[in-house]
């Protein structure tokens, strides 16, 4: 497989991630340390859902005929992209299907969001990155390291 391939696959991780993760957390509830992260992983997945879907076909689509070194920095520079996509979407949102009475309320409530999810943004996008470089890591490991070969078998 193209290692333009296994870039766009990495970009799933933000879906598969709290997809694979939310059998753990019906499981053991909300309760401690490890329900509250997982419950976090499944509302990053409720929250930015959308945006996020938008901003990865736009990067699967760029990444076509693109080289690694442009991917890469790409990704690197993904969390900061999902911020900007989410302010749009959240500025559809706030002030189409939630507008407050007044503009100033509409405005804060708009900025007061942004501000709180970009913060999440930031956490988990590095938190992707760094986890689809480290599985593109692993898989560049010759097979006297790792002790597998993906040669078949004769």
């Amino acid at each position: 497989m193209h290692v333009r391939r296994k870039y766009q696959f990495l970009l799933a991780l933000p879906f598969l991630v709290p997809l694979l993760l939310s059998p753990l957390w019906l499981l053991s509830g909300e309760n401690g340390v490890g329900g509250v992260i997982l419950v976090f992983f499944f509302y990053s997945l409720l929250i930015g859902g959308i945006p996020y879907l938008i901003l990865a076909i736009a990067m699967v689509w760029w990444m076509r005929n693109k080289e690694e070194r442009s991917i890469r920095i790409c990704l690197l520079l993904s969390p900061l992209l999902m911020i900007a996509c989410t302010a749009v979407c959240l500025a559809i949102y706030t002030f189409v299907a939630d507008a407050q009475p007044t503009l100033r309320e509409t405005i804060e409530e708009y900025l007061e969001g942004m501000l709180f999810v970009s913060v999440f943004i930031l956490l988990f996008g590095y938190l992707y990155v760094a986890l689809g470089f480290t599985l593109i890591w692993i898989d560049r490991r010759p097979a006297e390291e790792t002790g597998y070969s993906n040669m078949p078998v004769e």
